[in-house]
């Protein structure tokens, strides 16, 4: 099992969710990430994906609330 994590945001411009990270291994280093990612640029979402070979969401963060699937 592949446990690494990556912070992405959803572009209005692209219509999808694109990649602003480094994989990490630590999921608490990733969710560190995805707030400051998300402080830096509250207007846009921001989520937690684990990467394996199906794609899950586990927290996503928006106008500065975050919200934990």
């Amino acid at each position: 099992m592949n446990n690494t994590w990556v912070v992405e945001y959803y572009s209005n411009d692209d219509g999808e969710w694109l990649e602003c990270s480094n994989n990490f291994l630590c999921l608490l280093d990733a969710v560190r990430c995805m707030r400051l990612h998300a402080d830096n640029d509250p207007s846009l979402a921001h989520r937690l994906v684990h990467t394996e070979t199906i794609r899950n969401t586990v927290a996503i963060s928006a106008y500065g609330e975050e919200l934990v699937k």
